[in-house]
């Protein structure tokens, strides 16, 4: 990816990881190295970037991997395991700055049957067995918790489950868990209404947007 060779060959993993946990001269050293390596991978996977938005990468870059230092099992170079990590950072960041500026109500507010291509299928009994299960779902979403149907609308929309733990203040864990919650709820009423598993799955099978 376009980094520097020597940096990562004049030192072997355990070289790294005992480099990196220390407080002093070589510490900093090899700090000083692993940013090097990572600033010239990601200009090269993210070419076209600018140079100060390639720093914010590194430097959060930075931070993920020396917290992390204790995960690396081995299993690859270093630096490659850093760079992934890297590449990882940098694409967060970016579906993040994407949904900077939308709000939550934005979101809530436009979803419904635009979240479902239902013009996709060429079957017509399939399209009006999805209104009619929307048309429930819709009452059904209503009696959700704000922040269930919060999450719902959300992923929805695509918005990775990281940003929407950051807007509202909890972890990607309590996000996914709100987001299943809300989806066996809405299962458990489809089911109420009359509504098979198999029937779910064959109202839902194609055109549907599936959230990352």
């Amino acid at each position: 990816m376009g980094s520097r060779p020597g940096l990562e060959a004049k030192r072997s993993n355990e070289d790294w990881l005992g480099a990196l946990r220390e407080d002093g001269q070589a510490g900093e050293a090899a700090r000083r190295d692993l940013r090097t390596v990572l600033m010239a991978g990601l200009a090269n996977a993210f070419a076209g970037r600018a140079l100060t938005e390639i720093e914010d990468f590194v430097q959060e870059a930075m931070l993920r991997v020396l917290q992390r230092l204790d995960t690396f099992r081995g299993d690859s170079h270093f630096t490659t395991w850093a760079m992934s990590t890297a590449v990882r950072v940098a694409w967060s960041e970016l579906r993040r700055a994407r949904w900077k500026d939308v709000s939550f109500e934005e979101l809530v507010a436009k979803s419904g049957e635009d979240d479902l291509n239902l013009e996709s299928s060429d079957d017509a009994d399939r399209t009006l067995a999805r209104r009619r299960a929307l048309a429930v779902l819709e009452s059904a979403i209503h009696r959700l918790t704000d922040r269930q149907r919060i999450v719902i609308a959300a992923e929805l929309r695509g918005m990775p489950q990281d940003e929407i733990g950051r807007r509202l203040s909890i972890t990607r864990n309590a996000v996914y868990k709100l987001g299943h919650d809300a989806r066996r709820a809405l299962l458990r009423i489809l089911v109420a209404e009359g509504f098979s598993a198999e029937d779910i799955l064959w109202m839902f099978d194609a055109g549907t947007r599936t959230a990352p």
